[in-house]
């Protein structure tokens, strides 16, 4: 499938410009910061009760919380710019973001002490005009880099009132951490690098999955973050409509509809930031019609392409490939996806897969083929490992659902999804033996297989 220029959209969208599908925190001017960045009412609330506990005398230490790219670190740069930009705030409070990919765990303490030395405290003590006695400690040779910071923090603490400020220093990205004996040491090295007393507050932001995952002792240690902020969860369409709007007017149309919002959403795991990406690639991934259309037309256009586009940019498989074909030219892991639809117990899920091998797709081999059971066994593994169904214990057996991915395979157009396959498996050099083809093309009634299943087994 051919890329398409996505500029061929502009005349058809009404738009002058294409809108900012990355992150919108790297714009240094607020205005263009606050164009993009859509708040909610929830959000909103969450910035102002996030300020009332901002003091020349300190705040107090904060866990801000939300899901994988729910918009964390977005919603800090915006704090950070509106204290910035607000005389009545940037005179009380410096709020400084360390991001925690910048610190490497075997040396968490000196990178740290490195960050708060030659960045943090230089923009503080310039901002306050104290740029020499600045220079003067960093200069001395004569001592440690511990000890300068030791210098810098009784310098500042010593001479409070005159700075007039509290600091922020916020730990970004902690979830980044995979090691929770790192993430552990990395703690204690930010507590105690930057700073004890109430003017000088630390805050972490994290996913709230990663903390439900953590030990015992990893939740001890992020009690010092006394003070709860949870980001709430926000519209995808609400997020994309003000960045068209942004960039091109109230009267731009937008292509994305609430409901291909919403399942592009759930397909990055509610992830903001790569469901931006996500639809960004419909753009080049769409040939645009060829007038002007209303927009609900548009984002119908888009909807129907929306197979074709995910499967390009793999973001859901194509399972008519050799990476799923592992019983010779047998569409193995295509049946085992369509039988976990309507059955979920293994043993019923095999024996539903053997009958359909021997009585019905059999009559395309030479005599009968059967499937034996490891051969089922590495297909279910196969399909597990890409995140089409999942599989838990329930009594005595396994059990198999389909995730939101398989879902939405299976809920699609069958006869279209093997044709978007196949072509794009052509164009990928990866097309399988006709036989494979000529095997699948035999209708198969998987409903009715899993009900007449369950009626055996209830006789």
């Amino acid at each position: 499938m051919k890329i398409i220029d996505s500029n061929k959209w502009n005349d058809i969208l009404g738009w002058t410009d294409e809108p900012n599908f990355q992150t919108c925190h790297r714009h240094k001017d607020l205005n263009n910061f606050k164009e993009e960045y859509f708040k909610s009412t929830e959000i909103d609330n969450l910035i102002a009760n996030a300020l009332k506990f901002i003091t020349p005398h300190g705040s107090s230490n904060a866990k801000l919380t939300g899901k994988m790219g729910s918009g964390k670190t977005t919603f800090l740069h915006y704090l950070r710019k509106i204290i910035a930009s607000d005389p009545s705030l940037s005179t009380k409070v410096f709020f400084y973001i360390i991001r925690s990919g910048n610190i490497s765990p075997k040396e968490h303490h000196e990178n740290l002490r490195e960050i708060i030395l030659t960045r943090a405290f230089k923009q503080f003590f310039d901002d306050a005009n104290y740029k020499n006695q600045y220079d003067t400690i960093m200069l001395d040779t004569n001592i440690t880099d511990q000890e300068k910071l030791l210098k810098l923090t009784t310098f500042y603490q010593d001479k409070e009132n005159k700075f007039s400020k509290s600091l922020i220093f916020v730990l970004d990205d902690l979830d980044t951490i995979n090691n929770e004996v790192d993430v552990i040491n990395i703690l204690n090295s930010f507590k105690r690098i930057c700073g004890s007393g109430d003017s000088m507050s630390k805050w972490v932001a994290l996913r709230d999955t990663t903390i439900d995952n953590y030990s015992y002792e990893t939740l001890k240690e992020l009690t010092y973050f006394v003070q709860p902020l949870v980001l709430p969860s926000v519209s995808l369409y609400d997020i994309v409509k003000q960045r068209i709007i942004a960039k091109n007017g109230v009267h731009a149309i937008n292509p994305f509809s609430k409901d291909l919002c919403n399942k592009i959403l759930k397909l990055k795991d509610g992830s903001i930031r790569d469901s931006l990406g996500v639809l960004n690639g419909f753009l080049h991934y769409t040939e645009p019609p060829k007038q002007k259309q209303a927009e609900t037309i548009i984002q119908n256009w888009f909807e129907k392409s929306a197979l074709t586009v995910l499967l390009k940019l793999k973001e859901i498989p194509n399972i008519h490939t050799e990476k799923f074909v592992t019983v010779f030219n047998y569409p193995v892991a295509y049946d085992l996806l369509q039988i976990i639809r309507y059955s979920h117990i293994e043993p019923h899920v095999t024996s539903i897969a053997v009958n359909i091998a021997e009585n019905i797709r059999g009559q395309k081999f030479y005599g009968a083929f059967s499937l034996i059971e490891n051969q089922l066994q590495t297909n279910l593994k196969i399909l597990e490992n890409n995140r089409l169904i999942i599989s838990f214990k329930d009594g005595i057996h396994k059990q198999y659902r389909l995730s939101f991915i398989g879902k939405l395979i299976v809920q699609f157009d069958q006869k279209n999804y093997t044709q978007i396959c196949k072509k794009i498996s052509i164009n990928d050099l990866e097309e399988l033996h006709d036989e494979y083809w000529n095997t699948l093309d035999k209708s198969v009634l998987y409903k009715k297989l899993a009900e007449d299943k369950n009626i055996s087994l209830q006789k």
